[in-house]
Order: C-alpha cells, then structure tokens, then sequence
C-alpha cells in the first residue's frame, strides 16, 4: 500500500496500524504527534487506527533544539542537491549510538555530520559566530570589564550566563585583539 509521509509517497505491506508504521520508521512514540488525513491522531488510538493505501500523513518529530522531519523523509524546504550526503542513508549517531536516516538524530537530536560540516570555512564560520554574534553582548561585556571590572566575575558566580560572553571566550578575544 501506498502512504503518503510528509508530502512524500512511500510503500509499505498493507495492514499497518499507526504505531506499527512508526516503529517500522525506527521513531519513538514519545517524540511524535500524527495527522491522518488531516485529523490529529490521538496517541491512545495509534494501536486501533488502521491505514489504508492513500492515506496522507503528516508526522511532527519533536528534537531536542528544534524538529526535524519523519525519518527518511526530506525536507520540503530543501532541495536534495543542497543536502551533503543521500537522505535515506542510514548512519550512527556518534553521541547515543542510535541508528536512523534522517538528518537529525531521533534520540539526542544530533545532527548528521556531512563533508561541508568538516570543512574548514565552516569551523571560521562557527567560530566568528560564537566569539562576535551580533546580538551585542560583546560589546556589553567589554564595556563592563572596562566600567565594572568585579561585575562579570559576580555575574557569573550568580549565574548570570546569557547576558555577557562566557570568560573563556573573554580571554580568547582579548589575546586575538
């Protein structure tokens, strides 16, 4: 029969209830909400509802840190070209050793690694981004080393860790400048 999965139409044996069709997708209960034909499917029903070829489905993955589609099924916002390696290839997690094919891990939410993430313009990229993001707490912490000088070491002792720039990343700044 076929189901169509997030826009895309895959093949699966008929007799499939909801809760088979996604543990035959490798997805955990507990980190998905169904839709069935445009009417949510309550998780208590999953075991009784059954699915019919054409069926349309829209399967929500809840990951840690944001979402990411059913697995094995691409984006729609994203053409595959843009994608670093095959969808559908399956690969092990490096963080919890869980197996899947999307590009999110459905146990930790650990992003699939591809030959951009390791090239060298991506690590600048990461690293201009955590050491000058734009969102002015730099500024605000040098500011304060030079107004304040006991204020960021009392922030931080008190907790205070999203309004200024961690130490590390202080010290780090201040020997490149």
């Amino acid at each position: 029969m076929t189901l169509h999965i997030n826009g895309e139409a895959r093949d699966f044996p008929a007799g499939l209830t909801v809760a088979s069709l996604l543990e035959q997708l490798g997805m955990k209960a507990d980190r998905v909400a169904v839709e069935l034909n445009l009417q949510i499917v309550p998780r208590s029903n999953w075991e009784a509802t059954l699915l019919k070829d054409g069926d349309k489905l829209e399967v929500v993955h809840f990951v840690g840190g944001g979402s990411a589609p059913a697995v094995g099924v691409a984006p729609r916002s994203e053409s595959s070209e843009s994608q670093p390696s095959p969808i559908n290839q399956e690969w092990k997690c490096p963080s919890c050793s869980a197996t899947g094919t999307d590009r999110f891990c459905g146990s930790c939410g650990e992003k699939k690694m591809g030959r951009h993430d390791l090239s060298i313009g991506h690590l600048l990229g990461h690293a201009a981004e955590t050491l000058f993001h734009w969102d002015s707490k730099i500024f605000r912490t040098f500011r304060a080393l030079l107004i304040r000088p006991g204020l960021l070491s009392e922030a931080y002792v008190n907790g205070q860790r999203r309004t200024y720039v961690r130490p590390f990343q202080v010290f780090f700044v201040s020997n490149v400048l």
